[in-house]
């Protein structure tokens, strides 16, 4: 983005790398809270469930809004906004983080508390 001058979306990647952090620290909760190694599957599912009832829901407020005239279209490019620079690429997280935590091995401290 920057090669092709574009700072618009630039701006984006504090909150997206915010997205990120969070997914990361609920993910690392929920794994160290649990007792079961199916758990980065039902939160990853639960994430992306989560996420797409969120992005349908304000895409949809977005749509609804439309009018005619100056201004009538804000909603509507903001819930663009918020579905292709944040909700989209988080959404790409999720995925990402439950491939590297389903494969790592666990602890000796963890294999012995979930036996």
């Amino acid at each position: 983005m920057r090669a092709q001058g574009l700072s618009g979306p630039m701006s984006a990647l504090p909150p997206l790398a915010a997205c990120v952090a969070l997914m990361t620290l609920v993910f690392g909760c929920v794994l160290w809270l649990s007792r079961s190694k199916t758990a980065a599957g039902w939160t990853a599912a639960a994430t992306l469930a989560g996420m797409l009832v969120f992005g349908v829901a304000i895409y949809l407020i977005g749509l609804s809004s439309i009018t005619p005239g100056v201004g009538g279209n804000i909603l509507y490019g903001l819930a663009q906004l918020v579905d292709f620079y944040f909700l989209l690429p988080a959404a790409f997280g999720v995925p990402i983080h439950w491939l590297l935590l389903r494969r790592q091995p666990a602890s000796a401290a963890t294999a012995a508390r979930i036996e």
